[in-house]
């Protein structure tokens, strides 16, 4: 072989080996950057992104806000009342004069009639308010609580007398009721814009009670729509 071939062959490997990096030279190679998960990303669409599971968990802490303010306002029963209103009847003022119609007998009822007796008043929305006629079913099946404690019940609501009687007598109910469809009753007796805020002479939950001499003794709403008779027994001033 020639001295030539043999500077060549040489000068070629000198060649590659300056073109090639050594180990300790070559670049590292970057890893890449791990995605951020889809649940931690923000901006304006961050809301649209929630699972399922996130929406569950904030409608859970909502209805626990609820329902601990309502137990601020009504107590720590579904029992409690809300409490006054600037309407409500005070305790030991003369009870305002009453009067209507019961829309199941017909006959007259007013103050002259319930004179004498320890009424209570159960005044509400009526007939487009399906837990009112429950509470009155309730009412009216424990009416021996409300006897021996020596206190007679009437119910008063917004409705016009012939829808009144149809919700009567889909509710079975035989206790004395009184439809007060413009308001002026339910309004006189204190008996709007308290704990249920039902609207413009709409009626709230409320019971009113009045002693035989005409002094109210009790007047509270109750926020639940809904309360038992013995519950309610446990609230009221005990009467002879």
């Amino acid at each position: 072989m020639s001295k030539a071939t043999n500077h060549s062959k040489a000068h070629n490997r000198a060649t590659t080996a300056s073109t090639t990096p050594s180990p300790k030279s070559r670049p590292a190679t970057k890893r890449p950057v791990a995605s951020i998960p889809r649940r931690y990303e923000t901006g304006k669409s961050g809301l649209s992104r929630l699972s399922a599971g996130h929406y569950w968990f904030i409608g859970l802490v909502i209805v626990a806000a609820l329902i601990g303010g309502s137990f601020l306002v009504g107590g720590n029963s579904s029992d409690g009342p809300t409490g006054v209103n600037a309407r409500t009847l005070a305790v030991g003022s003369a009870a305002p004069t009453f009067s209507g119609t019961d829309v199941i007998t017909g006959k007259k009822i007013d103050s002259a009639t319930l004179a004498g007796k320890n009424v209570l008043y159960f005044i509400n929305s009526g007939s487009t308010c399906q837990a009112c006629m429950v509470q009155a079913q309730a009412l009216q099946r424990d009416q021996s609580l409300l006897g021996r404690a020596h206190i007679t019940l009437v119910m008063v609501t917004n409705d016009q007398a012939p829808a009144l009687l149809a919700a009567a007598h889909a509710f079975s109910l035989t206790i004395p009721m009184v439809a007060d469809p413009t308001g002026a009753l339910t309004s006189r007796f204190g008996a709007i814009g308290g704990g249920m805020n039902m609207g413009v002479n709409e009626a709230d939950h409320s019971f009113i009670l009045v002693n035989k001499a005409g002094i109210v003794l009790f007047h509270q709403d109750f926020l639940g729509m809904w309360i038992t008779p013995t519950a309610l027994i446990s609230h009221l001033p005990k009467m002879s």
